[in-house]
């Protein structure tokens, strides 16, 4: 054996001892790093806010080989269930899709177990909380059907109301009516904007109600409606049937639905779900937990929402050009409104 192959020898052993160092030092390589998640109601296959959340947990399964847990709830007991029954497991982390009052007693009761909330405002050490801008994303959803609606007569069908689903329906109004504003200012003539909202029933069961999104759809189709927003989980796959039924519109939520019914979706909002959630793991994984409140901005370069081949021919000239502008204008409106605010509280 020459001294050259001698060398060349123990280089190799030197450097894979200082990899399987680092190994055993990581968290990221085989199942070291303990992962649960608990999805919202409505199922993990939902093709909307459930699973962009599986996505990303996928990509974490792969690309860090974490030691994944997942349950489903299917109602309300079950997921207070879910949550004490994780929160006992000794996980590292745990990716909980709820609303914060359902998290936030679990999360005091445990406050060692550290958790992820999917769409929330919750101030605890041991809860990253990410706040998604849907309000403004649904502006943008506004706008886009304002500057495509023939009759004027634009729809908004939810699953139930809750905290969420008010914000959107409130961004879709407020960025429809600032859009049309601003048509008009331009000399551009547009019919009266009115929106039908109906939501499918009172609870998280409406998210997979596919007969009672149809009969929505069929009627506000059969008013003259021409785009529907359909924010209602895997209910709204009825929905976009109904617009290929119908010839019309519909708009998809939270995953680039634009395929589903090929010429039917106008385009998808875009919360940035998939990459929120991944970017947050990631982060745990490699630097450990720290607990605190993230805002999330728009996927596509802040505009929030999705353009491709399969709907690049039904969105509207200046689009993008168009929500910007109302951007700017909800962006002064806030200012000016922290501007009045007093600096401090009056002494009573």
């Amino acid at each position: 054996m020459t001294d050259r192959f001698k060398l060349l020898v123990l280089a190799g052993l030197f450097c894979a001892l200082l990899f399987a160092a680092a190994c055993e030092d990581s968290a990221t390589v085989e199942g070291k790093f303990k992962l649960g998640v608990i999805y919202g109601l409505g199922g993990s296959n939902d093709k909307s806010f459930n699973e962009a959340i599986k996505l990303a947990v996928s990509r974490s399964v792969r690309d860090y080989r974490v030691s994944l847990t997942e349950r489903e709830p299917r109602d309300q007991q079950e997921l207070q269930s879910f949550l004490e029954e994780l929160a006992e497991d000794a996980l590292d982390c745990i990716v909980v899709a709820c609303d914060p009052s359902d998290l936030e007693p679990v999360a005091l009761a445990h406050p060692y177990q550290h958790f992820i909330l999917v769409d929330g405002e919750v101030e605890m050490e041991n809860v990253v909380a990410l706040s998604l801008e849907s309000r403004r994303a649904a502006v943008s959803m506004g706008v886009i059907a304002a500057m495509t609606t023939r009759t004027g007569r634009i729809g908004f069908i939810g699953a139930f109301e809750d905290r969420s689903s008010r914000r959107v329906l409130a961004g879709y109004q407020e960025g429809a009516m600032r859009a049309a504003g601003l048509l008009r200012d331009e000399g551009r003539e547009i019919p009266e904007i009115e929106v039908i909202a109906d939501f499918i029933g009172s609870g998280p069961e409406a998210l997979n109600n596919q007969q009672r999104a149809e009969f929505l759809a069929r009627k506000q189709y059969g008013r003259d409606v021409d785009i529907i927003f359909a924010f209602c989980g895997k209910s709204a796959e009825a929905v976009f049937l109904m617009a290929k039924n119908y010839n019309r519109l519909a708009i998809g939520s939270d995953l680039n639905q634009n395929w589903i019914e090929k010429g039917h979706i106008l385009t998808s909002m875009l919360r940035n779900i998939n990459d929120a959630v991944y970017d947050v793991m990631e982060k745990t994984i490699h630097e450990g937990f720290t607990g605190g409140l993230i805002d999330v901005p728009l996927g596509n370069n802040g505009l929030g929402y999705y353009v491709d081949r399969y709907n690049e021919a039904l969105m509207p000239d200046g689009a993008e050009e168009m929500v910007r502008r109302v951007f700017a204008e909800l962006d002064a409106r806030e200012a000016e409104l922290l501007a009045e605010e007093p600096a401090e509280k009056p002494v009573l």
